[in-house]
């Protein structure tokens, strides 16, 4: 029997034992507590990825303890083998690790010269492209035998027990004097949330230092880990989902004392007066007991922060109120693990596998206009006009809201996109023109943007592939908000047919398979490096790679389109130039597909593993 099923059996078996434990526990002793402030129960779900994710741990002794499988460490705590299980494909640093040997300094203030140092960018990168296990002599951990691709997604650090003796006053405020002080610790983090705060891309998880077994300074271990969980987010306001604390100094502090997923909610709750090490070792390094204890706490949470990151990344981008399509619309859904489409190379070297992108939206004006496509806000109030469109038999009658001051796109395509905040819905036309208060156009779609509905099958709509214009625009608030939450509008000079979500061809050639297809998803390679990019440039190009770019229309191939706005920065913009059609692939988004009349995208769920403890009595 091999040890992976071992492993599995075993945890099965202990179940009961260790869930005996706790209830005679919690018969036996009523602490006092301090409760952590709760998240909405809609927010928690302890279910693992559906699809292999990338993490990383950085670590020294006690995380090599932890990760270790049991048979294979004394102090074996399980943590890799249940990463395993629960569909995270782990890698880890260790002494020694990486440029400079970073890897040896994981001490609390360390943590400026990996976020926020002159060499930060070439540890990062390091880190985050780290694929070696790096047992280090403290035992091996399971892992799947092929690497899913890409980077580490989850970038976990732990200090060393050490750091618990952090000198000071537990209320000391931060400060960028000191060492190992209460104050200092408290600066650094501070500082490195920046650094998170520009990457929301990233998942970044803290795992607090053990504790001590000496009590001289547990006081202030235990004042700063309850702020680093409970205040230190929201003492800075920071409003990102991409930061999580595990409270390991609080799991190995007593057997009562747990931070966990517990009776649907987030449970973070100690004993008054216990804040030394409860399970030693014979030194500061925790017990077997102690690490299978935290294994079993922490899974459950890592996979609801991983949801709730994951979730806030895709959160419906919305205007005036106005979610723009539901979150589970194909607009709104991440194409950065689908599988890659049949023709994927024939429609990139279709496109120009040479060619460069072009931002087709800016500040100020281009040819006498405004560069992008605008769109306008209206109001219950606002005046409704019948338009005479020359494709009346795709398009939707009417009428259509037209603020007085209406911005329409400069050029010959002439849209005109119009959310009415006070229905929720879009309206766009094509080839705009107005004489006295009488409106005609091309064509003209109504859109509910509480709704999957696509248009009928064969419909246009105010853009050739049948879609709406306004959800795949690059608008600058998004930029300032960190993320894009959607795939991007393009064009291509060439089509041939259209896929799934698009509803209308311009062409249909059967012998040339080799073009790619109105409705065809690309999206920028993971391996694709941006860390060169000014941070405004990297919210696109991380769109790019989790979203993807949907063909909409004819035109100039590999244009991106957006919405204009003064704050742009039209060199920055250019600096994109530099992407060409071989930095994409195509993918096949078919696998998303719920019904070919709708817009709605599926998403699959499996049910996480536990790996229960041994034991949850005091020592080895």
């Amino acid at each position: 029997m091999n040890q992976r099923r071992i492993h599995l059996l075993r945890s099965v078996a202990l179940s009961l034992l260790g869930i005996a434990c706790l209830l005679y526990q919690s018969a036996s002793v009523v602490p006092a507590r301090a409760e952590q402030a709760q998240p909405s129960l809609e927010s928690l779900d302890p279910n693992p990825p559906a699809s292999a994710v990338k993490l990383i741990f950085v670590h020294h002794s006690t995380g090599g303890n932890w990760l270790a499988d049991p048979s294979q460490n004394g102090l074996g705590g399980g943590l890799g083998s249940a990463l395993m299980d629960n569909n995270y494909y782990v890698s880890a640093t260790n002494y020694g690790w990486g440029p400079d040997s970073i890897g040896d300094a994981t001490d609390i203030p360390n943590w400026l010269d990996w976020f926020r140092g002159s060499n930060s960018s070439t540890y990062l990168n390091a880190l985050y492209n780290e694929t070696g296990q790096n047992f280090g002599g403290f035992g091996s951990w399971l892992r799947p035998a092929s690497d899913p691709g890409g980077g580490n997604e989850i970038i976990m650090f732990k200090s060393c027990f050490p750091n618990s003796a952090l000198e000071g006053n537990p209320n000391d405020p931060p400060s960028a004097d000191g060492w190992l002080t209460v104050g200092h610790a408290k600066y650094v983090y501070n500082q490195i949330l920046q650094y998170f705060g520009a990457h929301p891309e990233k998942l970044f998880v803290i795992i607090t230092a053990p504790p001590l077994t000496d009590p001289t300074y547990a006081a202030n271990a235990r004042a700063f880990n309850q702020w680093l969980v409970n205040n230190w987010l929201q003492e800075n306001n920071y409003a990102l989902q991409n930061v999580a604390v595990f409270d390991l100094y609080n799991v190995l502090t007593g057997p009562n004392n747990h931070h966990r997923y517990y009776n649907n909610q987030i449970e973070h709750v100690f004993t008054a007066g216990m804040n030394t090490e409860y399970y030693p070792s014979g030194d500061d390094h925790p017990s077997q007991a102690g690490n299978l204890k935290a294994t079993n706490e922490f899974i459950p949470l890592l996979n609801i922060y991983y949801h709730r990151w994951k979730n806030s990344l895709n959160t419906p981008p919305a205007i005036s109120g106005c979610s723009i399509f539901p979150a589970n619309n194909i607009w709104n859904t991440p194409v950065d693990t689908l599988p890659l489409a049949a023709r994927s190379t024939e429609w990139v070297n279709s496109i120009g596998r040479t060619t460069g992108f072009h931002m087709d939206f800016g500040s100020g004006t281009w040819d006498g206009g405004p560069i992008g496509i605008p769109y306008n806000i209206a109001v219950a109030s606002t005046p409704k006009y019948t338009f005479s469109f020359y494709t009346p038999t795709e398009s939707d009658p009417g009428p259509y809201p037209i603020p007085n001051n209406y911005q329409r796109e400069w050029g010959s395509d002439h849209h005109i996109l119009v959310v009415d905040s006070s229905t929720c819905k879009l309206y766009e036309v094509y080839d705009a023109s107005v004489s006295g208060s009488n409106w005609s156009g091309g064509s003209g779609a109504i859109w509910d943007l509480n709704s999957n509905t696509l248009r009928p099958a064969g419909w246009t709509s105010a853009d050739a592939a049948g879609l709406p214009i306004l959800p795949g625009l690059v608008r600058y608030d998004e930029i300032a908000s960190g993320a894009i939450n959607h795939a991007i509008r393009f064009t291509a000079s060439s089509t041939n047919g259209y896929i799934w979500p698009a509803r209308h061809l311009t062409s249909d050639d059967p012998g040339s398979p080799q073009i790619p297809p109105m409705g065809a998803r690309f999206r920028l390679k993971a391996s694709y490096n941006i860390s060169s990019y000014p941070a405004e440039m990297q919210v696109i190009l991380r769109a790019m790679k989790t979203y993807g770019i949907i063909l909409a229309d004819n035109g100039s191939d590999w244009y991106i389109s957006g919405a204009p706005d003064e704050r742009w920065d039209n060199d920055m913009l250019h600096l994109l130039d530099a992407v060409t059609g071989n930095d994409f692939e195509a993918v096949d988004t078919s696998v998303l597909m719920v019904d070919a009349n709708s817009g709605e995208a599926h998403l699959n769920t499996v049910p996480f593993k536990l790996y229960l403890p041994l034991v949850l009595s005091k020592g080895g």
